[in-house]
């Protein structure tokens, strides 16, 4: 005997913790909430819902709630028919449009990319570089950056990008 199971066969073990964290935090907020148990998929599909719906309203990473569908449907086959709100929730979730980008490196990476542009006095590059990250663009969106796309406004101190042709905007770049 191996000690493994059929339940988890075909799971990488990063995605077997991933399933199992997210499981663990669902019971964990219903008990710290004080919810009652569940005892029908009608009540795991409510439970499911307000999840999702809270982790979305707390900014938690859209990969969490995708962790939780996954692992009710992994591990519960049955509920997949019955968890009809929550499906819908986490699509509704999806197709959100503004979902917040993972920066692509970290600060002191850019500082020293930005550093080495301004020591060859590639003043121009360090700037885009600084807006490139703090405004999420894709590589792509940074490559085709224009002067025409920046709108600074020194009195209010903020800098406005207006970008054509995103991946998100429904128009090839």
């Amino acid at each position: 005997m191996t000690g493994r199971s059929l339940r988890y066969h075909g799971l990488k073990p990063r995605t077997k913790k991933a399933y199992l964290k997210a499981v663990h935090d669902f019971f964990t907020a219903r008990r710290c909430l004080l919810l009652p148990r569940i005892r029908t998929f009608a009540d795991l599909d409510d439970a499911l819902a307000l999840r999702l719906s809270q982790m979305w309203q707390e900014g938690e990473p859209m990969a969490y709630a995708g962790h939780l569908m996954s692992a009710v449907q992994r591990f519960l086959p049955a509920a997949k028919p019955h968890v009809l709100t929550a499906k819908q929730f986490y699509s509704n979730w999806r197709g959100n449009k503004f979902v917040a980008r993972a920066f692509p490196m970290p600060l002191r990476v850019l500082f020293a990319m930005m550093g080495a542009a301004i020591r060859v006095n590639r003043l121009r590059l360090a700037a885009t570089l600084l807006l490139a990250f703090f405004g999420c663009l894709r590589t792509s969106e940074f490559l085709g950056l224009k002067r025409q796309d920046c709108l600074i406004d020194t009195k209010q101190g903020v800098i406005i990008l207006a970008l054509e042709a995103t991946k998100t905007s429904g128009t090839a770049l």
